[in-house]
């Protein structure tokens, strides 16, 4: 599979910004915490809030921010899962999220999950 580089992505999606990360993706080091981290969190954290079993194949940085390498930032994933919270939260396009098992909309911003104060 053809790896973009940050530049070609920044150019293509203007929210993006492409900086240098403390740990870089391509590093030893992240491939190290990486497979230490999947091997702890074997499924997909978000197939797991809609009921779904999904072996966890990615490790994201939850509040987006590259350089907050905590392990409490860190989420499972598939790539599905992965490629949807990118496109949605990150870069703010419009995704489907689904529902968990009892048909609640998982979508953060839906009208039944944000708190609205009376």
């Amino acid at each position: 599979m053809r790896q973009h580089s940050p530049r070609a992505i920044a150019k293509k999606h203007s929210n993006y910004k492409a900086k240098e990360r403390t740990i870089s993706l391509h590093s030893g080091h992240w491939r190290r915490i990486r497979e230490a981290f999947l091997s702890q969190n074997p499924l997909c954290f978000y197939c797991q809030q809609e009921g779904r079993v999904t072996p966890a194949n990615t490790v994201d940085h939850f509040d987006n921010n590259g350089d907050n390498n905590d392990w409490n930032n860190y989420r499972a994933c598939c790539a599905s899962c992965h490629s949807r919270k990118t496109a949605g939260i990150d870069f703010g396009k419009r995704v489907s999220w689904g529902c968990d098992r009892y048909g609640i909309p998982l979508d953060p911003g839906h009208d039944w999950n944000v708190r609205k104060d009376h």
